[in-house]
């Protein structure tokens, strides 16, 4: 076969400038090339997940705030504000009890992914159980369902206290998260309340909050709790390592 290398050229160039319109839509804030919406959500959340917008942060439990230059930064002015806050305010989740104990919410209360509010309430309740923090139920209402959506893997766990968990996708835009929020659709009678509100894990969209404080996820895969500046983490009381609770499988 004869090879011509100026005609190769020309050809290469010309794939490369039709895959250059190409990659002027389907590109990421990053530059980089993905060929569908899928695989633009896996790179995303890929990314995130390594380390771009504070990754390597979220990893070890920490707020990010972007205008810090390092994780030290990050480190010390958490420190701060748990500093600035008084010692009435301050909850230890060992004074939690078991069975969990459902107290109303008067906090203000938001969850945002890719830019966009999914969920923003001053209403609902939160879930209180020893050795974990706080879970934060949202009355149906308050939450932008447009974004939320019955869960495409259809799975389901079970809690020993509140019964049967449903669990929900949020997509905004190219941004999906899979199973990041939860609900309990026939809570068991002493739990009756939490009917039709929705609980999101914090680990799993990209912000949430409890009025001016940004959640910290609990750690690992099951439990949702938002871990907050007056919540005292990690809970350690004369050595005993964190306990778990109910169905492992299922969100607190």
């Amino acid at each position: 076969m004869l090879f011509v290398p100026s005609l190769s050229r020309a050809l290469a160039h010309s794939s490369y400038s039709r895959l250059f319109d190409v990659k002027s839509a389907y590109s990421t804030p990053a530059g980089e090339f993905v060929c569908c919406r899928w695989h633009r959500a896996r790179r995303v959340n890929r990314r995130r997940a390594d380390g771009e917008g504070g990754g390597r942060r979220r990893s070890l439990g920490m707020s990010v705030d972007p205008t810090s230059k390092s994780i030290l930064d990050d480190w010390k002015k958490e420190q701060q504000r748990k500093r600035d806050v008084s010692p009435e305010q301050r909850e230890s989740v060992w004074d939690y009890p078991r069975p969990p104990r459902v107290e109303p919410n008067t906090r203000h209360v938001r969850v945002v992914h890719n830019g966009i509010t999914v969920a923003d309430t001053r209403r609902g309740y939160r879930v209180l159980e020893t050795t974990h923090p706080p879970c934060y139920y949202i009355p149906v209402d308050d939450v932008d369902m447009q974004y939320v959506m019955l869960s495409r893997t259809k799975r389901q766990t079970y809690c020993e206290f509140k019964g049967p968990a449903v669990y929900f996708d949020v997509e905004v835009g190219w941004e999906f998260a899979e199973g990041a929020a939860w609900m309990y659709e026939f809570p068991t009678h002493p739990y009756r309340m939490l009917a039709e509100h929705v609980a999101f894990y914090a680990s799993r969209v990209e912000e949430c909050w409890v009025d001016d404080c940004r959640v910290r996820p609990e750690p690992g895969d099951f439990y949702g709790g938002w871990i907050t500046d007056w919540i005292e983490w990690p809970p350690v009381k004369g050595g005993k390592a964190k306990g778990s609770g109910g169905d492992a499988n299922a969100p607190k």
